[in-house]
């Protein structure tokens, strides 16, 4: 028989897909059989025996309807019928098993979509072990049944032209009507109803939730496609079963002709797209269930994104605990006495122990310990507990993977909680600076990391960061300043800058303009100012010259956070055929940086991985250095990737290889177990850093200075938790060789015996009460057995600790008793004589909110984001601030509100403000090209005018992003703004003008003048320059100064600035109706920060961004900047829900009072003069008719004597000492002392300098 030309078209796609689909099942059948992690899900063993049945089918088709019928094997039927049965029996199987396998896949995507917990549980190795088999089984006994009762036999077929297989009983039509209707079409209905739900959902949560990416909706159109394939299937069939039922052999004859091409689609058109979507496929296994799901009719989303519904629990621990119902706004309950404590240790015997089951159900009572772990493996790794089995996690048959949680994580959680303190200083807080130090010091030695970046060697520095991304950004300011101060041009004593508009050169000594009663002060490039040497270390007029290299894109978002930089970057491309050469990218390299000088850029950084062979990779490494060695330019080396590896495999030959490196990143928290993000930054030399990144105001200098890092130094955000705790009691439970045992047989089906179990609830249960009557003990006892602060010099607690981490774990008890020893050597900042810095202090709502957040924190979901809008919207109402800052109706992101601190939202408010004058430029320069009469400026506002100057100088293909402007942008503040305020200017790379503040008799504070904003942006423009953003102090950090936003901020905003105001401690006080009057004039204001951590009676960290409606839809709000990275709405929640709004209001106005009080013995007494009254919790005073340098040598006295701990500022070059009531419930005879012990110091002083 001659092949017709369908049979040649079809044969010509089948055979060759047939030979591809053979390759690609042994391959995944190999995958499946060695157990690749990859691989290792429960997506794919369906996969793998839905292409048996295809390859059976396919086969059974080819040989006996294609080949059979050619000269090749024209007479394979002719020896008996019995060769008929067959390929009847292959086909029907098949068909059967296809059908029952687009339903699996179709509940598959259900269950993750929907059900997280049940889709690991009904798609385990198990389950699977049980439900294939038995759709094998029913599918083969359908096709067994037909041919053993109906019989079969070979006729020639004219219809069709070949020889065909039939069945000899002519009632076979009725049992395929049977099986087709009764079997076939519920399969496909019930098919087509999972895959409708599953899109519905997911179209749904698209618009509330960022959990459904495009992994997620690519597998579900797999899903879909299928269902519509085997739809069609079924109709076919249906067809056929009608033709035979109404005796129309033309009906059956048309479905058996559609069938073949419908099953060509249902298998070979599958197979493609399981093969363009195979990177998602096998992405389940460590992100499976990235889709929003639902758990006991709640619904839940993604990717250590479960959400539950938090009004059970929290509820259950309010009618318990407290007798108070939601959102208790008239009560106080606040105190440390003993019936709270009482309360606290009654939480953590009774409460702890039953909210892992009244998440479920506040009824049930069932073993604690099987609560625990399928409350652990629920909510932290996605796999179900079988409830049949009492075995130990760590003795568990099924294949899990527990991720990068452990229960002394949340131990760690509550002392952290309890403790409070905050670590920028480090006197601020000794054991948090130093436990953070040794930490990454235990962790680098732990995977190789060479010495000379340990603390320990007091040459390089290593660090904790939450993210990757922030750890680079940090490396890459690092990077520009050593750039921009090789390349910076020379400046003399009149620096000349290049020329502006129409204007010559402009000598800066004239930008300092005075007259009788206005002081506008100096520019950061002016050599005068006092904050030139920093700035000029990050020239603006080198960025848009400078230019980094990668050879990867670690973070996923490089091109923003070189943007956030200001720089240009480049992706340098290394074949697959070179990628084992160290030389080829030595080569590269080089060349890159030739052309770049060539064409008149800078390089300045290059960032490298080490994805897999740590060996050959650490090889390039080293090539690399010596390259950016040679050239004098900042090399990242990432190790993220193998940190594992690392970890269990030594090598002396890769630690020699990365010696010479500048700075090396590692997220380390899969393989240490925290329970958060957590990513190592270590740099080679940390004083070029520190030189670079460095600003200390006066309060923030300490005696120490110097002899240990402050870990605001190597930080986007001021200040730091306590996290090096984390890590600290982790290593110390399980031990260097238990972590790495767990890490080696994590995935293993049958792990030792003795391996470490993260999830043991009963040691959780034994610590977690240890911890927490660790922590009412301490603050039971602290008044009397602790001083605000410590004489202890700097690497006491280094000393006290082990240089590297123990390899044998120990009870979670002894890391207790170990912690209680170090107390002595910090500070205390919930003791009642700690009146420095800010409040931070704790409470046991602080510890529940932070064990939550902890648990909750870093997931998303509709309830999570719901708690983030309502708290938004709480505060903001409580508040009385503008609608327009805190109603969203049309906005599901709150989490860019939550920030750690103040810091972080203030560098996110320059960064918008610099790219919105980049969006006005650009358009402006738009309308210059196509409209030459608008040059004329008179249609445009001032700000607009102000670009005008340099539309010319832009070279659009050179400098996409415009950076060259920033070395004519200039940033406002006021003298007395905050540390951070200088930051995010230094960091967004344009310049700053502070200008001078004024005492305020009417406010009896200091100020910015009154005509001072107006007068600096005339001089300003008229020397060419773009003043674009005005940050006012609203509540300054060194006397709680205000500069009013209802006088500054209108003259800004109607010069086209943006007005951002910094109200990070008193914005706390807000609450209080007295205080309203403070935020007079946010209406003109674009963005402001609070830090409910200082004065809104909540814990660190807990910091607010409110930024303006108009720009709730700006890129720039969540693509450059840090990001916030855990749900900090849940403690603020438990805050409210706890104490009320008027309880906070309460506890604030007792800080108040007790500042008062304060206050009126200063005045009272001859001693002292009070320099700024108090606003809020804060008072400024000093020695009266005493020098500034006689005023410090006191306050140095009175810090010395540790009785109480104070702190220092200096404005308008007037030295004084800061008096904050930080402690909640001060009584007035706490009050007396600390006044009795500054005037018995102060005396002694005085009468020392007389006798001498």
């Amino acid at each position: 028989m001659q092949l017709s030309p369908l049979d040649i078209f079809q044969l010509s796609y089948r055979i060759p897909s047939l030979i591809i689909y053979i390759y690609f099942e042994i391959v995944l059948a190999y995958k499946l059989y060695t157990n690749d992690p990859e691989y290792n899900n429960e997506f794919c063993p369906l996969v793998f025996v839905k292409g048996l049945v295809d390859i059976g089918a396919q086969l059974c088709q080819l040989i006996t309807l294609r080949l059979a019928n050619t000269r090749w094997l024209p007479h394979i039927f002719t020896f008996s019928d019995f060769q008929a049965h067959i390929p009847s029996f292959v086909n029907d199987s098949c068909y059967a098993v296809m059908f029952e396998l687009c339903f699996l896949i179709s509940l598959n995507r259900y269950l993750a979509v929907t059900y997280p917990v049940k889709y690991k549980f009904y798609f385990s190795k198990k389950a699977h072990k049980i439900m294939l088999p038995i759709c094998l089984v029913v599918g083969f006994s359908i096709g067994l049944f037909l041919v053993l009762r109906f019989g079969c036999k070979i006729i020639w077929s004219d219809v069709r032209g070949l020889m065909v297989a039939v069945f000899v009983d002519e009632k076979v039509g009725i049992f395929q009507a049977v099986y087709t209707i009764g079997y076939y079409l519920p399969l496909c209905v019930g098919s087509a109803i999972f895959s409708g739900l599953t899109v519905f959902k997911v179209s749904k949560l698209r618009k509330t939730s960022s959990a459904v990416r495009k992994k997620d909706r690519l597998l579900i159109t797999y899903s879909f496609i299928c269902v519509v394939a085997f739809t069609a299937f079924d109709l076919c069939f249906i067809l056929r079963s009608v033709g035979y039922l109404m005796k129309r052999s033309d009906l059956t004859q048309i479905a058996q002709n559609i069938v073949q091409h419908i099953v060509d689609v249902a298998t070979f058109g599958l197979f493609y797209i399981s093969i363009l979507l195979r990177n998602y496929i096998i992405a389940i296994s460590s992100e499976f269930c990235e889709t929003n799901t639902e758990v006991d009719g709640k619904e839940l989303s993604g990717k250590f994104e479960i959400k539950t519904n938090l009004e059970d629990p929290l509820d259950y621990f309010m009618d318990t605990v407290f007798g108070k119902g939601p959102f208790v706004e008239n009560e106080m309950d606040f105190d440390f006495s003993e019936t709270k404590i009482a309360k606290l240790k009654q939480f953590y015997s009774e409460i702890v122990v039953s909210f892992p089951y009244t998440i479920l159900s506040p009824t049930a009572r069932i073993n604690f310990d099987k609560a625990f772990q399928f409350w652990a493996k629920r909510f932290f790794t996605q796999t179900s507990l079988n409830e049949n089995t009492e075995e130990s996690l760590s003795h568990s048959k099924t294949k899990t993977n527990y991720g990068s949680f452990a229960y002394p994580s949340i131990v760690a959680e509550i002392l952290m909680s309890g403790y409070a303190a905050i670590g920028f200083s480090w006197q601020s807080a000794p054991l948090v600076t130093e436990m953070e130090l040794l930490m990454t010091d235990w962790i680098g030695q732990a995977i190789g990391i060479p010495k000379i970046y340990l603390n320990q060697n007091e040459v390089g520095n290593g660090s904790l960061h939450y993210t990757l991304y922030d750890a680079i950004l940090l490396v890459s300011l690092c990077a520009r300043s050593r750039a921009t101060t090789l390349h910076s041009p020379a400046f003399d004593q009149k620096l000349e800058l290049a020329k502006v508009a129409d204007y010559e050169k402009i000598d800066l000594n004239r930008d300092t303009i005075n007259d009788t009663k206005v002081s506008i002060g100096t520019i950061s490039s002016d050599p005068k100012s006092d904050y030139y040497e920093y700035f000029n270390k990050n020239d603006p007029s080198v960025l848009s010259k400078l230019i980094a290299f990668s050879f990867d894109d670690p973070t996923g978002n490089l091109n923003q956070m070189f943007m956030t930089v200001g720089v240009k970057h480049q992706l340098i491309f290394v074949g697959n055929e070179f990628k084992h050469c160290p030389t080829v990218y030595s080569f590269f390299l080089e060349e890159a940086f030739l052309n770049a000088v060539n064409t008149g850029k800078i390089p300045f950084m290059v960032l490298f991985s080490i994805k897999k062979n740590v060996e050959i990779e650490s090889e390039i490494a080293k090539e690399i250095s010596k390259i950016c060695t040679k050239y004098n330019i900042w090399f990242n080396l990432n190790v993220s990737n193998v940190v594992g590896h690392l970890f269990l495999n030594h090598s002396e030959k890769v630690t020699k290889n990365i010696e010479n490196i500048d700075s090396i990143t590692a997220t380390v928290e899969d393989v240490f177990l925290i329970n958060e993000f957590c990513t190592v930054l270590w740099v080679r030399k940390y004083v070029e850093c520190e030189e670079a990144l460095c600003i200390t105001p006066t309060y923030l200098r300490h005696a120490k200075q110097g002899l240990i890092v402050d870990l605001r130094h190597l930080s986007i955000a001021f200040s730091k938790k306590f996290r090096g705790l984390k890590i600290w009691m982790t290593i110390k439970a399980f031990g260097l060789k238990g972590l790495r045992d767990y890490y080696k047989h994590r995935n293993d089906s049958k792990p030792p015996k003795d391996i470490i179990n993260p999830f043991n609830s009963i040691q959780f249960k034994k610590s977690a009460l240890q911890a927490t009557e660790f922590i009412a003990t301490y603050w039971e006892t602290l008044k009397d057995t602790q001083t605000p602060m410590t004489n202890s010099p700097p690497k006491t607690i280094f000393n006290l600790l082990t240089p590297s981490g123990p390899e044998e774990g120990e009870e979670m008890s002894q890391a207790i008793s170990t912690l209680k020893t170090l107390l002595p050597h910090s500070t205390h900042w919930n003791h009642p004589y700690f009146a420095a810095y800010f409040p931070s202090f704790s409470n046991y709502s602080c510890i529940l909110g932070d064990m939550f957040s902890a648990l909750f924190g870093d997931r998303t979901s509709p309830a999570l984001e719901g708690m983030e809008r309502d708290v938004v919207q709480m505060i903001g109402k409580a508040m009385h601030l503008p609608e327009v800052f805190w109603r969203r109706h049309e906005d599901p992101d709150h989490r860019k509100y939550f920030n750690g601190t103040a810091s972080e939202g203030t560098f996110k408010a320059t960064l918008m403000a610099r790219e919105r004058v980049i969006y006005k430029f650009k358009k402006l320069h738009s309308l210059w090209v196509d409209n030459n009469h608008l040059m004329n400026g008179k249609k445009l506002s001032q700000f607009d005018g102000s670009l005008l100057p340099h539309l010319r100088k832009w070279n659009k293909s050179e400098d996409p992003n415009c950076t060259f402007l920033y070395n004519y942008m200039l940033a406002y503040t006021s003298t007395q703004a905050h540390s951070s305020v200088e930051k995010a200017y230094l960091f967004s790379g344009c310049r700053m003008r502070k200008i001078p503040v004024r005492y305020d008799d009417r406010l009896r504070n200091f100020t910015i003048h009154r005509g001072a904003v107006r007068r600096a942006l005339e001089v300003d423009r008229a020397h060419g320059y773009i003043p674009f953003i005005l940050t006012c102090a609203v509540g300054s950090t060194s006397s709680s100064g205000v500069d009013w936003a209802d006088v500054h901020a209108k003259v800004a905003k109607d010069q086209g600035l943006w007005v951002h105001c910094d109200a990070a401690y008193l914005g706390g006080f807000f609450f209080l109706e007295e205080y309203k009057k403070f935020h007079k004039g946010f209406d003109y204001v674009d963005s402001f920060v609070i830090n409910l951590h200082k004065a809104g009676g909540i814990n660190c960290d807990a910091s607010m961004l409110f930024v303006h409606e108009c720009h709730r839809h700006s890129k720039t709000l969540n693509s450059l900047g840090t990001f916030p990275r855990i749900n900090r709405s849940i403690k603020i929640w438990f805050l409210i829900q706890t104490f009320g709004i008027d309880g906070i209001r309460a506890i604030q106005r007792k800080q108040i009072e007790m500042t008062q009080k304060f206050e009126c013995l200063l005045k009272k007494s001859p001693l002292f003069e009070v320099t700024s009254e108090a606003i809020g919790g804060l008072v400024c005073f000093r020695v009266a008719s005493l020098s500034n340098e006689e005023n410090e040598k006191i306050f140095n006295l009175i810090n010395d004597d540790l009785r109480i701990h104070i702190t220092e500022s200096q404005v308008l070059d007037l030295y004084f000492m800061r008096f904050a009531a930080n402690y909640p419930d001060l009584k007035c005879e706490d009050i007396n002392f600390m006044f009795d012990v500054i005037v018995e110091i102060t005396e002694k002083a005085l009468k020392d300098k007389q006798t001498k």
